[in-house]
């Protein structure tokens, strides 16, 4: 007995008086074996399912940022094809690093930014058939929204912006 107990203390397998590993001490090893095979199968399952969720997120951003160009084509298109229209190149200048995005956001944009290109100045330049009028507009530039020191400005919306006479 007081082998036993030593030996179920100690860090090695107890054994029987005929030198195989106890009953006991097997069924605790299979228990132990199961858990950690649990644990691992849990744990496979949830990075599994994080990277399901990364997947859909992606997909569901692909599908935002199409519907956005599909905006964005529409709007041009419009404001193309309108009649009696002026055609007007909007530039920022003011951009020194080539990973800026800049857009244009307008009384005349639907609320909506428009993307802008970098031409071969390196500038960033949109260019729009306008209807005559008086039209407002402000740069957003990563993130930030501004105006062109440089040209006409006035308020719109309660905004500083752009303002052209066409």
């Amino acid at each position: 007995m007081a082998r036993l107990q030593r030996a179920m203390t100690s860090n090695k397998s107890p054994r029987s008086q005929s030198g195989s590993q106890t009953p006991e001490w097997k069924r605790r090893q299979r228990e132990q074996e199961q858990a950690a095979a649990k644990k691992l199968a849990m744990e496979q399952q949830l990075k599994q399912e994080r990277i399901r969720e990364a997947e859909k997120e992606k997909q569901e951003e692909q599908i935002l940022l199409e519907k956005e160009r599909e905006h964005q084509k529409q709007l041009l298109e419009s404001l193309s094809s309108a009649g009696n229209t002026i055609e007007y190149t909007f530039l920022w200048p003011y951009s020194y690093d080539f990973d800026d995005v800049v857009s244009l956001h307008g009384s005349f944009t639907d609320g909506k930014s428009i993307s802008m290109v970098r031409n071969d100045t390196f500038e960033y330049q949109l260019i729009l058939n306008l209807p005559p009028g008086e039209h407002y507009f402000r740069f957003n530039v990563n993130g930030t929204w501004k105006h062109d020191p440089k040209l006409k400005s006035g308020f719109f919306e309660g905004n500083m912006c752009n303002k052209v006479d066409l």
